[in-house]
């Protein structure tokens, strides 16, 4: 017997289930969010109005999973906790833009942060080999580990052709199925996706118009939505047992429960990226293990001899399903809303997080004007071509005042990822400092610097990036280059030539731990693994302790790791930095060597606890 719309919805999410929408803006005041418990993170991503096309979307998404009952909307999740990051927005023309990676990878690391246990992203840039820039790769790999579960549309574009970050191994790819349970024609499909994917109803979902409507939504974003509330009520089930929800646990039952419900499909066999989600199948679930694997399910296509039968409709006849209505898809550019209408172009995220937040941050200085006007003015007013970096240089030099009218950046390969304004009483030195770290810059005597600060607020820049504001620290600002550091640390080369060469090696593992950190770590610094590893970088001294220690046994780098410390004091947030070496010449037969040192990270400024502690593992 199908269930009542009423029953669909009620009691079937726990409210200490956590969902965070990776979206446009919400609209918290259409009416089918009243009740619900969302808390918008940070600050909308530019401007934000009813007839902005970002936030009719991340309303529409934030409804399919959230939406009341009795409301104009019935979301899968009602009861879920929700978090609503922004990441998209339109430019002044009214033409949405897509987000960058990093933003997106910063918005996933703030929400699992923010304890999240769901992150839906309907939304993706086409990549053709499926590979996500590292950032964002890296981000989706923290969630997983932390027990946070991805769901991503897989695309609109109606092809063989991969999204990121759905394609991306630790993220639940979305395909979206029409009403008869068969892939939709617009619903992207490729190798890159099997394996760690569902198809979800995707064809006239119920969702939010603004200011008060509802309108029947097609396309893979608002599948992505229904296979995120529907793990939500995973979620939910394992708790009201008293079942911890380890997130492998809930990914698996999420992919067996689509597995129960396959058919075979009158579609192409090759659309399929994974098995038909069925809903209803999640209530019951048990958890034995002849129901749960410790480990992801495979799931594969329907074979090639599926029949041309239709197979019944979807498990999600728990969604009001009114006329449909087909809204055709966008071309891929960017990081687009997958469901999105309109031209796609290019958009920044305001997702800063809480005010007070601190940040330890490594990166290179750059800058900006905010406008074309406010380059101008530089240019007519002060007679300077400050498209000419040096001749900027020699204007602050002249005018230290002029260099509060530019937007200082920290930048990550040449992304900036913040804008940094000075403030307080030592505003005037600040702004002397980044100066001093831009003329080292240019003349290739820094290549990186260090910012710790407080996170608050957003700026759009005048490329049309919105970014973060870091009000940075004076007193915890450094410029340096990987060979000065590494000098200072190991001092003047010795004379004779045993001493060079131990001399020349510590360098060298020191210049690789650096740059490893610098390249395999880099992070936007803002949770506390995140600020720990920055400052172990920059407080490279301490480090040395362990390389000269480890050398003398020819033990070599292996592994780099940040864990919550044991030790401890009040009020402080201690983290553990350990570098593992080994001897590649004796794998099997020599202990690896475990060095620990602690970082607390409470204050803006960090600074490292007692010493160096070493052990050995098999």
């Amino acid at each position: 017997m199908q269930p009542s719309q009423q029953d669909s919805v009620e009691g079937r999410a726990d409210t200490s289930v956590c969902v965070a929408v990776i979206d446009g803006p919400v609209d918290l005041t259409h009416p089918c969010f009243a009740g619900s418990a969302i808390e918008i993170v940070g600050e909308p991503a530019g401007q934000s109005s009813a007839a902005d096309p970002a936030v009719a979307h991340g309303t529409a998404i934030a409804s399919v999973i959230f939406g009341q009952p009795g409301s104009p909307v019935e979301g899968v999740a009602p009861r879920a906790r929700g978090l609503a990051l922004s990441v998209f927005a339109a430019a002044p023309d009214g033409v949405l833009r897509p987000a960058q990676q990093e933003a997106l990878a910063r918005a996933i690391d703030i929400a699992v942060e923010r304890g999240a246990d769901v992150i839906n992203i309907s939304a993706g840039q086409f990549e053709p080999s499926g590979t996500a820039e590292l950032v964002l790769a890296d981000a989706a790999r923290r969630a997983r580990e932390a027990g946070v579960i991805i769901l991503a549309a897989a695309g609109n574009d109606g092809c063989d052709c991969l999204h990121v970050p759905a394609a991306l191994p630790d993220v639940i790819a979305v395909g979206a199925l029409d009403r008869a349970g068969t892939p939709l024609d617009i619903s992207n499909w490729g190798d890159g996706y099997q394996g760690h994917a569902v198809m979800a109803p995707g064809e006239a979902i119920p969702a939010a118009t603004l200011p008060d409507g509802m309108q029947p939504r097609t396309g893979t974003s608002f599948a992505a939505a229904i296979a995120s509330g529907t793990a939500a009520l995973l979620l939910g089930e394992f708790r009201k047992r008293g079942i911890p929800a380890a997130a492998e646990w809930v990914r698996a039952g999420l992919l067996q429960a689509a597995e129960t419900g396959a058919e075979p499909s009158a579609g192409e066999p090759r659309r399929w990226i994974g098995a038909r989600l069925a809903v209803d199948a999640i209530t019951s679930l048990t958890a034995t293990e002849r129901n749960l694997a410790m480990s992801d399910t495979v799931i594969a296509a329907p074979p090639a001899e599926a029949t041309t039968e239709q197979s019944p409709p979807p498990a999600a006849a728990t969604i009001p399903a009114l006329a449909a209505a087909t809204i055709p898809p966008p071309a891929a550019a960017g990081i687009t809303p997958a469901s999105a209408t309109g031209a796609p172009g290019e958009c920044g995220c305001g997702c800063s997080g809480n005010p007070t937040q601190l940040a330890y941050v490594l990166g290179e200085l750059g800058y900006d004007f905010i406008s074309e006007a406010r380059r101008d003015g530089y240019i007519q007013h002060s007679s300077t071509n400050v498209n000419d970096v040096n001749a900027l240089i020699a204007l602050l030099d002249r005018d230290l005042s002029a260099a509060s009218g530019v937007t200082w950046t920290l930048n990550l390969e040449l992304t900036p990822i913040y804008a940094i304004q000075p403030a307080g009483p030592f505003a005037g030195e600040t702004y002397r400092k980044l100066v001093e770290f831009l003329k080292e810059q240019v003349a290739n005597r820094a290549e990186r610097v260090s910012i710790p600060g407080y996170v608050g607020g957003s700026i759009t820049l005048v490329s049309g990036l919105t970014v973060p504001i870091l009000v940075p620290e004076l007193r915890g600002m450094y410029s340096w280059t990987t060979a000065a550091l590494v000098q200072a640390v190991l001092g003047e080369t010795p004379t004779t030539a045993a001493e060079r060469r131990a001399h020349d090696a510590r360098g060298q593992e020191m210049r690789n731990f650096l740059e490893r950190v610098y390249f395999d770590t880099r992070n936007r610094g803002l949770t506390s693994q995140e600020r720990a590893i920055n400052y172990a970088v920059t407080n490279a001294f301490q480090s040395e302790q362990v390389f000269r220690s480890a050398m003398s046994t020819d033990l070599k780098l292996d592994t780099i790791d940040v864990e919550q410390s044991p030790l401890g004091r009040p009020g402080s947030d201690c983290w553990d930095v350990k570098l593992t070496f080994f001897n590649p010449g004796r794998r099997l037969d020599q202990a690896r060597q475990v060095y620990r040192f602690t970082v607390d990270v409470s204050d803006v400024v960090p600074v490292t606890v007692g010493r160096v502690r070493s052990w050995q593992v098999y």
